[in-house]
């Protein structure tokens, strides 16, 4: 299982949500990303998460610079309403491109991205969390219903050949009470062999996923990392015992 830390970059600044609101800023990213280069992380996730709301897109040469020192392949996504857009960020240094919001609203211009760069290239973001007891999916951090449940997405984003996916437990976002175990959420990745899965939202300790090592491609980490909660040594227990 790859371990992945992910930073939400807002103007800039590295900030964190609880649930997809209140956002705060925690600091400089790049004081954070040096720090975890050192750390036996496999991937870093750079988001722009509140780019669909305000209609910005992450900063080109913020990304231009951390390929300077950052080793790590990056995923990157935020604001990308174009094949231009995901041009860009490939160009200045992410391996692959987070797409969300984009898949609900202009489904050609996805897949010209996913044709251009190829699935492996192409991670879609799944924000998803239990309205009376159906799991619902959401788009635009989390401020838009989409018209398909949890399952649907999944068989739509594997429909068009995306190459991974990212669960993102919307009521976990930012808690760390540990993340999502329901059986529904569980027997739904174990039934989908073809694709990759990547979870994210309340990971608090690394000893709560070891049983799922088989079932999840990735974890993917926020606050335990950026708080201090867990440290490398964490990590490289997990990883190789």
């Amino acid at each position: 299982m790859r371990v992945i830390a992910k930073l939400d970059i807002k103007q800039n600044d590295l900030i964190k949500s609880i649930r997809y609101d209140g956002v705060r800023k925690i600091g400089n990213p790049e004081e954070y990303i040096k720090k975890y280069v050192n750390f036996d992380i496999d991937e870093i996730v750079i988001l722009s998460p509140t780019s669909p709301l305000y209609n910005t897109k992450i900063d080109l040469d913020f990304l231009k610079r951390l390929n300077k020192y950052c080793n790590i392949p990056i995923m990157a996504g935020g604001g990308v309403k174009k094949l231009n857009d995901a041009k860009d960020l490939i160009k200045n240094g992410a391996e692959k491109i987070i797409l969300n919001t984009l898949f609900h609203e202009d489904i050609k211009e996805t897949k010209k991205i996913i044709k251009t760069f190829g699935s492996t290239s192409v991670v879609a973001s799944i924000e998803y969390k239990k309205v009376e007891n159906k799991y619902e999916t959401f788009h635009t951090m989390a401020r838009s219903k989409t018209n398909l449940n949890l399952k649907d997405s999944i068989d739509y984003l594997e429909e068009i050949e995306v190459g991974e996916i990212i669960l993102n437990n919307i009521n976990n976002d930012g808690k760390l009470n540990g993340i999502d175990e329901d059986e529904e959420i569980i027997k739904i990745i174990n039934e989908k062999k073809n694709i990759p899965f990547l979870i994210n939202g309340g990971f608090i300790s690394f000893d709560q996923i070891k049983k799922y090592q088989n079932i999840f491609s990735g974890i993917i980490i926020s606050s335990a990392l950026h708080y201090g909660k867990i440290t490398n040594e964490d990590i490289k227990k997990f990883k190789y015992g």
